[in-house]
């Protein structure tokens, strides 16, 4: 087991990252990104209604003051698989001198199996899956948790047409805006998936963690989206997109369901990494150190 010392600066630990001896020195000041998996999507049945678009895993986003030679670990969630929602991911530490960022995972789009069923329903998530069309009344949209500060938005709402039972599916909620509702413009149409949040931790705005797209009946259009979410019937885009909703399918459980995007996690500080786990990609923007983790590892940021 690893030998931890006291937590004030000056003093040294050891832990599991190739049992490095460690020296807790002076204040660091760190940008950081965490993103949730996307929610999933599955397929409503045959001419009954569309599904909705997996909402987009959390994004929090910030800065903190830590120390240098604090281990920091980083967990990115992968995107959920048909109607599951997004993993969390998150940024730790067991150290005691950081405050552990969360991201909750995207919330699964609303699917039926059926005429005359109400359904399954969207989920609450970082940001809430849109509502599944047809069934037996309006698909609900999911809600984004009550977290706070808040991680994303809310789904938009699925649509039932009595007359043919037929609809389009709502949109997955966005970190930078709510999903769509699905509308009837002559045909039944999917609702857009929620905007994404761009974020310039890279050192140039990159969006991150839109909404999946509602699926459309059959005889409709599409749902317009917001990249990185998914388009109609297309699975999630990169950094905690929600999955497009599915079109059609015949309630078969060999019918393919969608995944979300998986998340990821940044960090940003003036300060380089002397030791790493998991790969994440470094870059240098403007005198600062930068590292992308798009699998879970860790991090110690300063002096050994």
């Amino acid at each position: 087991m690893p030998i931890q010392a006291g937590f004030g600066n000056g003093s040294f630990r050891t832990f599991g990252l190739g049992s490095t001896k460690r020296k807790i020195g002076a204040n660091v000041a760190l940008q950081y990104l965490v993103v949730a998996g996307g929610g999933g999507s599955a397929p409503g049945a045959y001419h009954w209604g569309a599904g909705g678009g997996g909402g987009s895993g959390g994004l929090r986003t910030g800065t903190y003051n830590t120390s240098s030679g604090v281990r920091m670990i980083a967990t990115v969630g992968g995107g959920g698989t048909g109607a599951t929602n997004g993993v969390n991911s998150s940024l730790s530490s067991p150290e005691g001198v950081w405050n552990n960022v969360f991201a909750t995972g995207g919330g699964n789009g609303g699917f039926n199996s059926g005429p005359g069923v109400s359904g399954f329903p969207a989920s609450t998530g970082g940001s809430g899956g849109g509502g599944t069309g047809g069934g037996s009344a309006p698909g609900q949209a999911g809600n984004a948790g009550s977290y706070s500060p808040s991680e994303g938005n809310n789904g938009g709402d699925g649509y039932y047409m009595p007359a043919l039972a037929r609809s389009g599916g709502g949109g997955g909620g966005g970190a930078g805006g709510v999903g769509g509702n699905a509308t009837v413009e002559n045909d039944p149409r999917g609702g857009a998936g929620g905007a994404a949040l761009a974020v310039s931790i890279t050192g140039t705005p990159v969006n991150y963690a839109g909404g999946g797209a509602g699926a459309s009946d059959p005889a409709g259009k599409d749902g317009a989206t917001s990249s990185p979410g998914g388009a109609t019937d297309r699975p999630g885009g990169t950094y905690g997109g929600g999955a497009g909703g599915r079109l059609f399918g015949d309630a078969s459980p060999s019918f393919p369901t969608l995944n979300g995007g998986a998340g990821v996690v940044i960090l940003r500080s003036a300060i380089r990494a002397t030791n790493t786990v998991g790969s994440p990609i470094e870059t240098s923007v403007s005198g600062d150190w930068v590292y992308t983790f798009s699998g879970s590892g860790e991090i110690v940021l300063g002096t050994v």
